[in-house]
């Protein structure tokens, strides 16, 4: 059994409430994103302005109240809970951007408009991470997955991946994935869980 919720907690309240009551023993409950507590001025900042993706968008306090409720149901039901970071932010979309190889080929700026520094994706995701891995060290049966790893290199993070050696459209726009990097993320999860 998966779950994902990001929002308020009342609706944390109503997922346990709904599908998590069917959990069982050895089942897994994934929770990602972070809680996006805040008004639409904010978004616009971030999108406009110079504020910062996640502390701008988040809310720490918020964020373990619905971890705190979800794992509670999870381990009552000897089920795992595993925290799974958010996708980067690009600096533009996905789909504007050329694969690896073309760009040896092709060598411009714009080729790697979407790319952004590994230091930079972390610096954003500072404030989600250390609740997330605060929570993973206290809570039974909990776990960190953080799938930056699998859009970054050691220095920067892009929207591809390789899929039988061949770059692969795995983040269509800023941050949402494509059908073959939700694929590609699933499979991370698997090996991660094993």
């Amino acid at each position: 059994t998966t779950a994902s919720v990001g929002y308020d907690l009342s609706l944390s309240k109503r997922l346990a409430d709904g599908c998590l009551d069917h959990l069982a023993a050895g089942d897994t409950v994934i929770l990602s994103l972070a809680y996006y507590g805040v008004s639409g001025k904010l978004v616009a900042k971030r999108f406009w302005g110079a504020e910062r993706y996640y502390k701008a968008w988040y809310d720490p306090n918020r964020m373990m109240d619905t971890i705190l409720l979800i794992q509670a149901y999870a381990f009552s039901r000897n089920a795992s809970l595993i925290l799974a970071a958010d996708s980067p932010l690009l600096a533009d979309f996905g789909t504007k951007c050329y694969p690896p190889l073309i760009r040896v080929f092709w060598n411009s700026e714009s080729t790697r408009a979407c790319d952004v520094a590994l230091k930079e994706v972390q610096d954003d995701a500072e404030l989600f991470m250390d609740t997330f891995r605060a929570a993973a060290r206290q809570l039974p049966q909990t776990h960190l997955f953080d799938y930056f790893h699998v859009w970054c290199s050691n220095r920067t993070c892009g929207p591809y991946f390789l899929r039988d050696s061949v770059p692969t459209l795995g983040i269509f726009d800023r941050d949402h994935l494509t059908l073959e990097g939700s694929v590609h993320v699933a499979r991370s999860l698997l090996s991660f869980s094993e």
